[in-house]
């Protein structure tokens, strides 16, 4: 679970599997230390760009919660979402894995607010491993 780890893209915030089987989220401090640490039960993880949500999935589905209350809303509980992938950059939508029949896979976005869900042709977006167990979305908008 080494590789189990996330930044926002200011450096602010931090998000990681801890060995105590928990997601730890925490905001950087001038001095380089961590504060505002809260840990939440979960198997996976992304936090948003501006770290102000973090989407789990966790026996029950994936869930969005807010960093700075706790406060944790279900998304989804539909089993063919199988793997978060991120948040897109303005935190709306976040990108998962889907798993069809006969082990087909495709993408799909969720919009937070509301769970509805847009399904990701092949064509139109991508995933790629920055490192080893790290999985990066790359929203890409093509005609």
């Amino acid at each position: 679970y080494a590789d189990c780890f996330e930044r926002t893209l200011d450096g602010e915030h931090l998000a990681w599997y801890g060995s105590d089987s928990q997601i730890h989220v925490a905001r950087s401090t001038p001095s380089g230390f961590l504060g505002d640490h809260r840990a939440f039960a979960g198997t996976e993880f992304a936090l948003s760009n501006d770290g102000s949500q973090l989407a789990i999935r966790d026996g029950g589905g994936i869930h969005v919660i807010d960093v700075a209350t706790g406060a944790r809303r279900l998304l989804t509980s539909d089993a063919t979402y199988s793997t978060i992938v991120d948040f897109s950059p303005d935190g709306r939508w976040l990108a998962v894995m889907t798993t069809g029949s006969f082990s087909a896979s495709g993408m799909a976005a969720l919009r937070v607010s509301d769970a509805s869900v847009i399904s990701l042709p092949t064509a139109r977006s991508s995933y790629s491993y920055a490192q080893p167990g790290q999985v990066v979305a790359r929203w890409v908008a093509r005609p």
